[in-house]
C-alpha cells in the first residue's frame, strides 16, 4: 500500500501507453541513480570514510553498511574503483553509454594506454559483446580439455544454534565475489575460441569415453572439441532429415551406393533383419527405442559407431 501512495497514479490505473512510457522513464532513472551512486562511492572510497565508520574494507561498507546484497555490493565496489582510476568509465556509465556490468567487465582488461579505446569501442553493447571485445583486447589461450570427477556435494551444516560462534567471525565479511553454483560456462578467450565447462552425468561419461574409442586415430587423445564437433553435425542432420521426412540410411554416404543386400552376398542363407535406427542398440546394450527419451547422447553414440563401420 505504501509504494502505491507513492506512485501517482499507480501502475494499474495507467494506459498501455502510458504504462509502456512510465516503464522507459522508471528505467532510465535507475541508470542515472546507480551511476550517481557509484560516483558517491568513488568519493566515499577516496576520502577512506569506510574506515572512519568502522568498516576495514569497501565491500564490507557496501554490504553490511548500505545493505547490499553480496553481488551488488561487489560489483558497486569493483565499478567504483574502476572508475576512479578512470573517470571516462563513470563519464560513459552516467550518460548511458556503459551498463554497470561492462565497467565491471571492463575493469580487468583496461590500462591507461588503451582505456579510452576499449572503453569507447563498449558505448551501447550488450554483456555479451562486452565479453567478445574482451577477448579480442586482451585474448588468452586455449584451456586444456579436462574431464575430472566432482567432489561429493558437503552434508548440510548444522542448525546456526548449535554452532559455535566467535565474536570476529560475526563481523567479517569476504572481501571476494560470492561462490554461484555450478552451471554451464561459454565463455570467450580469444577472437573464434570460446571455453565451454558443463557437469554431467555418469552416464555422459561413459559414452564419451566409448566415442572417443571409436573414433580411434581420427581424433587426437584429448580432443574434446573433435569429438564434440561430430556429434553436433550428426545431430544436426538428424535433426534436419526429421524436419525434411527423410531417413538417414545406416551405413550410406550422400553420392555413394549403400551396402549390398544380404540376400546377394556370398554365403547368405536368406535376408536378415534389418537393423533401423530404433532398433539398433547403442554401446552400452540398451535399446535405441528410448533414444529420444534418454536424450541425444545416446543417439550421438549409436551414429558415430555406424560411421566408423
Amino acid at each position: 500500500m505504501g509504494m502505491e501512495k507513492r506512485l501517482r497514479p499507480p501502475p494499474q490505473e495507467l494506459t498501455d501507453q502510458q504504462l509502456v512510457k512510465e516503464v522507459r522513464r522508471l528505467a532510465r532513472l535507475e541508470e542515472r541513480v546507480v551511476a550517481a551512486l557509484v560516483a558517491h562511492l568513488v568519493e566515499v572510497d577516496r576520502r577512506e570514510l569506510h574506515v572512519a565508520a568502522g568498516y576495514e574494507t569497501m565491500f564490507d561498507y557496501c554490504h553490511r553498511g548500505l545493505g547490499l546484497s553480496k553481488d551488488a555490493a561487489w560489483n558497486r565496489m569493483a565499478v567504483a574503483r574502476a572508475c576512479r582510476k578512470y573517470p571516462l568509465a563513470l563519464e560513459l556509465l552516467t550518460s548511458g553509454a556503459l551498463h554497470l556490468t561492462a565497467v565491471r567487465l571492463l575493469e580487468q582488461v583496461l590500462t591507461e594506454a588503451d582505456h579510452r579505446e576499449v572503453l569507447e569501442a563498449a558505448r551501447h553493447k550488450t554483456k555479451r559483446e562486452v565479453e567478445l571485445l574482451i577477448a579480442q583486447v586482451a585474448p588468452r589461450p586455449d584451456v586444456r580439455a579436462v574431464v575430472r570427477k566432482l567432489p561429493a556435494p558437503k552434508a548440510a551444516p548444522a542448525p546456526a544454534a548449535e554452532l559455535p560462534l566467535e565474536p570476529a567471525a560475526a563481523c567479517a565479511a569476504p572481501a571476494r565475489p560470492p561462490t554461484k553454483a555450478t552451471r554451464s560456462v561459454v565463455e570467450p578467450l580469444a577472437p573464434a575460441r570460446f571455453k565451454v565447462q558443463f557437469t554431467v552425468g555418469e552416464a555422459f561419461q561413459a559414452r564419451l569415453v566409448r566415442a572417443q574409442e571409436l573414433l580411434g586415430r581420427r581424433v587426437a587423445p584429448g580432443d574434446l572439441e573433435a569429438v564434440f564437433h561430430q556429434a553436433l553435425e550428426l545431430l544436426a542432420r538428424s535433426s534436419r532429415s526429421r524436419s525434411t521426412g527423410r531417413r538417414i540410411v545406416r551405413g550410406r554416404t550422400p553420392g555413394r551406393p549403400g551396402p549390398i543386400p544380404a540376400t546377394s552376398r556370398p554365403g547368405s542363407s536368406g535376408p536378415s533383419r534389418p537393423r533401423t535406427e530404433a532398433s539398433a542398440r547403442s554401446s552400452d546394450g540398451t535399446d535405441g527405442g528410448a533414444r529420444h527419451a534418454r536424450g541425444s547422447s545416446t543417439a550421438t553414440s549409436t551414429r558415430m559407431r555406424s560411421a566408423e563401420r
